[in-house]
């Protein structure tokens, strides 16, 4: 009897421990980026877009976005760049037109690596193809956008989202985000 009465506690103190475990841990997430349940304006994945972020290197963002064409431009040279040049930190800095599905996505390098994105023009009904990696669409509710970002550091036609190093910038037009900009601060 008193052999029964060891294994059940060493039973329910084994389950306690588990149950203790799976509650303590780390934070949880809520999609395939690994962000957490809550807007964190520290992490620089929040700032991107179909698994994209800035601070990314260009050559990796690029094989995520699967454009359908694109073409990047040295700011200074006026010069073509190719993704192998970005990607080895050629050029000063260079912007680029990306197609996808039939939306143009504006994309910043410096030194091979994402410093800027910016997404607009967009037709309505491709809206929920172009979310945030944090899952919020394009032409998406103010409602949706306070429920997954919380409160912005500033509202009116542009509500801004702002950590140390990145924000988000969401263009607001009759209670819907039209456009999205992420950009390091300055």
């Amino acid at each position: 009897m008193k052999r029964h009465k060891r294994i059940w506690a060493f039973c329910l103190m084994a389950v306690l421990l588990l149950l203790a475990a799976g509650c303590s841990g780390g934070e949880s997430t809520t999609n395939e980026n690994g962000l957490s349940a809550s807007f964190d304006a520290e992490n620089a994945k929040e700032y991107g877009i179909r698994g994209v972020y800035l601070g990314q290197g260009i050559a990796e963002a690029m094989q995520e976005l699967k454009p359908t064409q694109y073409e990047f431009m040295d700011a200074e040279t006026r010069q073509s760049m190719t993704i192998d040049q970005l990607a080895k930190g050629e050029g000063t800095v260079s912007m680029g037109m990306i197609l996808i599905d039939k939306a143009q996505l504006m994309m910043k390098v410096r030194a091979g690596v994402v410093e800027s994105i910016i997404m607009g023009s967009v037709p309505t009904e491709a809206g929920k193809q172009f979310a945030t990696n944090r899952g919020f669409p394009l032409y998406g509710t103010v409602e949706e956008l306070k429920q997954l970002y919380g409160n912005p550091t500033s509202e009116g036609n542009e509500w801004v989202y702002k950590g140390s190093k990145y924000q988000a910038l969401f263009s607001i037009h009759e209670g819907k985000v039209i456009g999205f900009r992420f950009d390091p601060v300055q």
